[in-house]
C-alpha cells in the first residue's frame, strides 16, 4: 500500500532526487501543481521533464525557482522567461522518439501521476492520460500518485497501486481547456 501524500510528504520525496516526470495533457494533476506553487521555494535543483502541449499545459516548472528547470519536446510562450533565462532544455524530438527516450534512456527519481482509484485488482488506471506516462513509471525510483476520483477507469495502461510509493486520494478538476467564445457572425 503506498503512504500518504500531503504537500509536506510530496517535498520530502521530491528532495530525494532531481529528476522529476510531470506528464503534460491530461495527466497534469492540479493538485499537485498547487502544492508545487505554494511550495516553489522547495522546487531548487529540480528538473522537471514531460510532454507538455502548448495551450493546454501552460505551467512553468522552470519559473517555480531560479535552480529549476524543465525539459521538454514542445516550446511555447508559456516558457518564454524561463528560456531565456537558460532553465528549459528543448528536445527536438518525434513523440516516437521521445517515447522511446523516455523508456530506454531516462530513469526518473519520481514520477507524478494522476490516476483513477484503483480497481478490484488493485490496479491504477491512467484514465484519459495514457500517453507517455507508461514509459516512465517501470524504471522510477519513486511514483506519487493523485488518486483522483473524476480521473476516468479506462482499459488501457494502468499502475499497480503496489507500485505506487505515495498517495493522496482528493478530488480535483481534470485539466480542462475552455471553448473560446463563439464568433458573432
Amino acid at each position: 500500500m503506498p503512504r500518504p501524500l500531503d504537500a509536506d510528504t510530496f517535498f520530502d520525496y521530491l528532495a530525494q532526487g532531481p529528476e522529476v516526470f510531470a506528464p503534460g495533457c491530461a495527466g497534469h494533476s492540479l493538485l499537485l501543481e498547487h502544492w508545487l506553487r505554494n511550495g516553489a521555494e522547495r522546487c531548487g535543483g529540480l528538473r522537471f521533464t514531460g510532454v507538455h502541449i502548448p495551450t493546454v499545459n501552460t505551467f512553468d516548472f522552470a519559473g517555480l525557482h531560479p535552480q529549476a528547470r524543465q525539459r521538454t519536446i514542445f516550446l511555447s510562450s508559456d516558457l518564454r522567461s524561463s528560456w531565456l533565462a537558460g532553465r528549459v532544455d528543448y528536445l527536438p524530438m518525434t513523440y516516437t522518439a521521445t517515447w522511446r527516450w523516455l523508456r530506454e534512456s531516462v530513469a526518473f527519481d519520481a514520477v507524478l501521476v494522476q490516476v483513477a482509484p484503483p480497481d478490484e485488482d488493485g490496479n491504477c488506471s491512467l484514465g484519459i492520460a495514457c500517453d507517455f506516462t507508461p514509459a516512465t513509471w517501470p524504471r522510477a525510483t519513486r511514483i506519487l500518485a493523485h488518486i483522483n476520483p473524476r480521473m476516468p477507469r479506462t482499459r488501457g495502461p494502468s499502475i499497480p497501486l503496489s507500485r505506487i510509493t505515495a498517495a493522496i486520494e482528493q478530488d480535483a478538476p481534470l485539466l480542462a481547456i475552455p471553448d473560446p467564445p463563439a464568433d458573432a457572425a
